[in-house]
């Protein structure tokens, strides 16, 4: 599929733990910023948020992230999901899973079998019943290792803490560039 009509997926909705986290900052760039910086390098963001953003998005009326993905893949357009709460993920890491997919929903996993469905390239081609990760497991989904991925791919932020830790990995990273 070209650049120009990838979708790339970001979903935005209120954390429990961590609320409007998407609002925090790296360096004076907020999560979802950043989120959307990295997408307009391989295709049309697309900002679906449950809350109101000071950036450009569609208001998500799903009920839930099957509901979500679900009407994501009635078009049958393939897409990338990329969570805002995920700031590390680089460059290389997109056109890895890009280049791995060939087409196909490729889901990563950790080796000890944990996918991290909310950064994967989906072909537009499922139906999600039940939860997430069974659909995934049912669909037969190829998965790739996570640890073929940066370091710090599949950092999130969650919880202040997580928050903390990503503000002083942030600053120790622009201190290595300078």
């Amino acid at each position: 599929m070209s650049e120009a009509r990838r979708m790339v997926v970001i979903p935005v909705k209120m954390s429990e733990r961590l609320p409007f986290k998407h609002f925090l900052t790296l360096g004076g760039v907020s999560l979802v910023e950043i989120a959307i910086s990295k997408a307009k390098k391989f295709g049309n963001p697309a900002v679906l948020s449950r809350i109101p953003l000071p950036v450009p998005f569609t208001m998500d009326r799903s009920s839930n992230i099957l509901d979500l993905m679900n009407s994501l893949c009635k078009e049958g357009q393939s897409f990338i999901l990329m969570a805002p709460d995920m700031p590390f993920i680089t460059d290389s890491d997109i056109a890895l899973l890009l280049e791995e997919s060939g087409g196909d929903t490729l889901i990563p996993i950790t080796p000890d079998g944990i996918m991290e469905p909310l950064f994967a390239f989906y072909s537009g081609r499922m139906h999600f019943e039940g939860n997430l990760f069974s659909a995934l497991k049912d669909a037969h989904a190829r998965t790739i290792c996570t640890k073929k991925f940066s370091e710090l791919a599949f950092f999130n932020i969650n919880t202040p803490e997580d928050y903390s830790e990503a503000v002083r990995l942030h600053q120790r990273r622009q201190q290595k560039l300078i």
